[in-house]
């Protein structure tokens, strides 16, 4: 989580304005283990991410059964994806999300915050 609150002196400006968790006690305790509870918001559910206009890009961190579904849901609901790694469990459901993207014309990228373990 560390990496994506980085901000680099010449690259573009961001912020985690929301997280999603399984539950909002969950979620909050998150933001504020990260030093962010004061400037984001914490939702008790995904859906609730996705449906919130003011998030452009949503980073999906959850365990890897759950990286297609929670992909496909936000692409369909018009965000771009960074998927943590693996993208997908096997290449069937990778094609599957790239595809979605495709259609969507959303960006879709596989990729990883650093070693510290998230939850």
């Amino acid at each position: 989580m560390s990496d994506l609150l980085l901000e680099a002196a010449d690259g573009p400006k961001h912020r985690i304005s929301a997280i999603g968790s399984s539950s909002l006690a969950k979620g909050r305790a998150f933001a504020e283990r990260q030093g962010i509870l004061h400037t984001s918001r914490a939702y008790e559910d995904y859906a609730s991410i996705y449906a919130d206009a003011d998030v452009d890009i949503v980073y999906v961190g959850t365990p890897h059964s759950r990286h297609r579904i929670n992909t496909l849901d936000a692409i369909r609901a018009g965000k771009h994806v960074l998927c943590e790694k693996p993208l997908a469990m096997n290449a069937r459901e990778a094609s599957e999300m790239i595809e979605a993207a495709r259609e969507k014309e959303v960006f879709l990228m596989e990729g990883s915050l650093s070693q510290e373990k998230l939850f």
